[in-house]
């Protein structure tokens, strides 16, 4: 019975390794969007900055958006939006930077993949925007 228990810990502990993301390979969420580029632009920036962000670069014509927002000089999270105006889809990057007493490490998330210690931090945001973005306001 023991090497039951035994072979049952190792598989658990294998399917879980194996089943780790890695949040330092890049990654983007895709929305497909009931807006248009116009309204995207509209809209998006004064979300962001009512959560907190700063506006860092805004380009309409081109379909990009950057915002940041810096906490406590721990770390930083960035948004890079790309609109696709072929597709109809806004591009979405998050990124944290988080300051070590090593340096920086970089992680990429998505509303499905992301360190949980910072999830109050972007998820609330992305998933607010994601909702406004894919549905149609009248």
């Amino acid at each position: 019975m023991k090497n039951f228990y035994l072979l049952f810990l190792i598989l658990a502990v294998m399917i879980t390794a194996c089943s780790t993301v890695d949040l330092a390979e890049k990654r983007q969420e895709v929305i497909a969007s009931a807006l248009t580029n116009t309204e995207f632009f509209l809209y998006a920036p004064d979300a962001l900055k009512s959560q907190g962000f700063t506006i860092v670069s805004s380009n309409e014509a081109d379909g990009s958006l950057r915002a940041s927002r810096t906490i406590e000089d721990k770390f930083r999270i960035d948004y890079i939006f790309y609109y696709d105006f072929e597709k109809s889809e806004v591009n979405v990057t998050t990124i944290n930077t988080i300051k070590t007493p090593e340096g920086e490490i970089t992680e990429y998330y998505t509303l499905e993949d992301y360190n949980s210690e910072y999830k109050s931090y972007f998820h609330p945001t992305l998933s607010a925007l994601k909702n406004h973005i894919s549905k149609k306001v009248m």
